[in-house]
């Protein structure tokens, strides 16, 4: 037992590393670290919060719906501008109660004295507003971590202590951690399927369903895990295996988890739920698969091409687990979630380098030897890609020069560009390991 302390102290201690320097790179105040602009971005300050905050010039028309009500925080007014009312949001509703908080509260505890211009203000509540988004995706971080050495706790040798601390210092888990949301996203869903992986706790499919929804919640790629699961759950209460309770149970929770906030947002802010579904569904084809033969990255062909795809990977997943001969799910569930929700990353339309980390717990989980190796090289493409972003013009011209056919110009979302070559890259070698791991997941089921 003093042993083990002694590993999950060093996975604390190590996940803390991890996150000072996951938050120091993208403090607002910090410096460009290596002069690079793709170590510097982030989601949460550059995406989101500078475009509705500090670019007013051109977000007044843009994202708000209340105009009156920035044009009273920059005259000097207290007051706190609620996400989805007050203007556009983009991501679902877990991360705007998070938002809310965080903007919140910076808005209130940082003072504004007098002859403290708006830009100066704003630029110090944005920093707070990043600190508070930092303190709970570290700590999403830091439990991902915890929970990989105790689910690997069985297994022979240091498995559980070596996954858990290589998943602290993967590149991407470094680069994407307080990059945007996702290591929140990736927390709830490992921790749903540990509670299913309980067999003596009662409650766990409605604990399960509960934790999956909000993972769907905080973003909706899971989904597909939450439909694989459902069929499972469905099918075997069909063949009489007594699962009718525990069905209804999961659905009652995912309904809880995952529908009600989406409800919510519905019933408060209609046109900002429309807005939404909006925002995502006309999205152009970012580092996605098809636009290695769809050049067009505005083509709706990439949006159908994605719908088909995820879900004719997510059915051929629930083919895969209805083949069991018996009932009862366990550790094979990770190895469906890896399917379910690494399809859903791989195969969509907007790929982002920060949903890798959606995927990477689960990989961690289930994959060994060269599966493993190849995993890593993948998560090393990926964090590529935000290194290269705000350079790609520079390695066009690099590239030019030892005689590569480029366009020398800045375009980083464009199929000719080095970035969606590390893009295509990754998205190839991770849809390449999920086939190989979906086919050993549908033979073993025999």
């Amino acid at each position: 037992m003093a042993r083990l302390d002694k590993y999950l102290i060093l996975i604390v201690l190590t996940a803390i590393a991890s996150g000072f320097f996951s938050t120091y790179i993208h403090m607002p105040s910090s410096p460009v670290p290596l002069g690079n602009l793709g170590l510097k971005y982030s989601d949460v300050v550059y995406g989101v919060f500078y475009p509705r905050f500090l670019e007013l010039g051109s977000s007044r028309a843009r994202y708000w719906y209340s105009t009156e009500v920035i044009d009273k925080l920059v005259e000097g007014g207290v007051l706190c501008p609620a996400p989805y009312v007050d203007y556009l949001f983009e991501y679902p509703p877990v991360v705007g109660a998070l938002w809310l908080l965080s903007t919140c509260t910076a808005l209130t505890l940082t003072p504004r004295g007098s002859g403290v211009s708006y830009v100066e203000f704003i630029s110090a509540v944005a920093e707070v507003h990043f600190l508070i988004n930092a303190v709970f995706l570290v700590a999403s971080m830091a439990l991902t971590s915890v929970l990989i050495y105790r689910t690997l706790g069985d297994s022979p040798g240091l498995r559980g202590v070596d996954r858990a601390l290589l998943y602290l210092v993967l590149p991407s888990v470094l680069l994407y951690t307080t990059y945007n949301w996702d290591s929140l996203c990736s927390l709830l869903t490992l921790s749903s399927l540990v509670v299913l992986d309980r067999r003596g706790y009662r409650w766990r499919f409605l604990a399960t369903g509960i934790l999956l929804g909000l993972s769907i919640a905080t973003k909706l790629l899971t989904a597909p895990l939450a439909l694989v699961l459902l069929v499972y759950l469905l099918s075997r209460c069909l063949e009489g295996d007594g699962y009718g309770k525990s069905a209804i149970h999961f659905l009652l929770g995912l309904l809880a988890g995952g529908g009600v906030p989406y409800v919510v947002l519905l019933v408060v802010a209609p046109r900002a739920f429309l807005d939404f579904l909006t925002y995502h569904s006309t999205w152009y084809c970012e580092n996605c698969i098809y636009s290695m033969v769809v050049h067009d990255i505005f083509s709706p062909i990439h949006r159908l091409a994605a719908a088909t795809a995820v879900l004719t990977f997510t059915l051929a997943t629930a083919a895969a687990i209805l083949r069991r001969s018996s009932g009862e799910l366990s550790r094979e569930v990770y190895d469906v979630a890896l399917c379910a929700v690494g399809g859903a990353v791989v195969l969509n339309y907007v790929s982002t380098p920060q949903m890798l980390l959606l995927v990477t717990p689960l990989a961690l989980v289930t994959l060994s030897g060269t599966d493993l190796l190849l995993y890593v090289l993948s998560d090393a493409l990926n964090a590529s890609i935000m290194l290269a972003f705000f350079s790609d013009e520079a390695i066009r011209a690099t590239l030019s020069s030892l005689g590569v056919p480029v366009e020398v110009k800045y375009s980083p979302w464009t199929p000719d560009s080095p970035v969606q070559w590390l893009a295509y890259s990754r998205n190839i070698l991770l849809l390449a390991l999920l086939v190989r791991r979906l086919i050993h997941l549908y033979t073993r089921q025999r």
